[in-house]
């Protein structure tokens, strides 16, 4: 229990925050490096996408909360230091389900919803093969190296990934007003040279 109050403490010291709007910002389009990771990149690249496809939907625009990040962010380190997917932590009584998380972190939300997730950097379709190269490189079999996504292609996913789930995106579409977004430090894989990152979403209604 040491390890995830630390995160805790962590994250209520540098909790990361997003801006509403589209940005263009050059940075999010910049291919992720897994010796110099911007979790706040990635946040920003999320929050963006969200919104955008809430307005091409007719829909307004979440506003960033430092509540809901902080309780985000709590999610994603806890999920990535347990090394698996949830929405609650059953024998945990402080942390343990999303409105005791929120409400410990400042509360103030009626209506609450999550969204969490696990997605890879490397720019690679699901099911392809890649090999790894001596120089530390990946490429498919015909030679061809892959790169890692972007912040921004990578935050895309991430949204485009949760519109394909129902559950998923009646959160992101939801009537909610606010949102905040978490993400994990990178978790390199135990099968070749790819890294992956828990990711949570967390939305409120005030």
């Amino acid at each position: 229990m040491k390890l995830i109050w630390a995160s805790a403490f962590s994250i209520l010291l540098f909790g990361v925050t997003q801006p509403g709007l589209k940005t263009d910002s050059p940075n999010l389009d910049s291919e992720i490096n897994p010796n110099s990771f911007e979790r706040k990149l990635l946040s920003q690249a999320i929050f963006e996408a969200s919104n955008q496809a809430r307005i091409e939907r007719g829909l307004k625009a979440f506003k960033a909360d430092p509540v809901l990040d902080t309780a985000a962010n709590y999610q994603a380190f806890r999920m990535w230091q347990e090394g698996k997917m949830e929405h609650e932590w059953r024998l945990d009584k402080r942390f343990g389900r999303l409105g005791r998380r929120v409400s410990y972190f400042g509360g103030g939300f009626r209506r609450m919803a999550e969204n969490i997730a696990r997605n890879f950097i490397l720019k690679v379709e699901s099911g392809e093969y890649y090999f790894p190269n001596k120089d530390g490189s990946v490429s498919y079999a015909n030679g061809e190296i892959i790169p890692n996504k972007t912040y921004r292609q990578l935050g895309y996913d991430a949204v485009k990934d949760w519109l394909e789930s129902p559950g998923h995106r009646r959160n992101l579409l939801g009537d909610f007003d606010y949102m905040g977004v978490g993400v994990s430090p990178l978790q390199a894989l135990k099968k070749g040279p790819n890294f992956d990152v828990y990711l949570c979403q967390n939305f409120g209604s005030k």
